[in-house]
């Protein structure tokens, strides 16, 4: 995924044993990507944050929802809607 990362911005991305990482690019937004891409990798979702994301699955108590680009969360079927949902078809 860091390689990946580097290929698209043209950013140069290393990263020590010790996990320091660093970004370096003649371009400033190209780096500014790479590090955004490198944050969205490594991201943990926050209990209470409120996340938009595609519907990945959905099952009889609820959906899961691609909430960053490497983890998904559960939406329960209680919370789709204030208002009663039937199971699905």
């Amino acid at each position: 995924m860091i390689k990946t990362s580097s290929e698209r911005t043209g950013a140069k991305v290393n990263i020590e044993d010790d996990g320091t990482c660093s970004v370096a690019s003649n371009d400033a937004e190209a780096a500014a990507k790479a590090i955004q891409m490198i944050q969205n990798i490594i991201a943990v979702v926050e209990v209470g944050k409120t996340y938009t994301g595609p519907v990945k699955k959905i099952t009889d108590f609820g959906a899961f929802i691609g909430v960053l680009p490497s983890q998904d969360g559960l939406l329960h079927i209680s919370e789709i809607s204030y208002d009663r949902v039937n199971k699905r078809v």
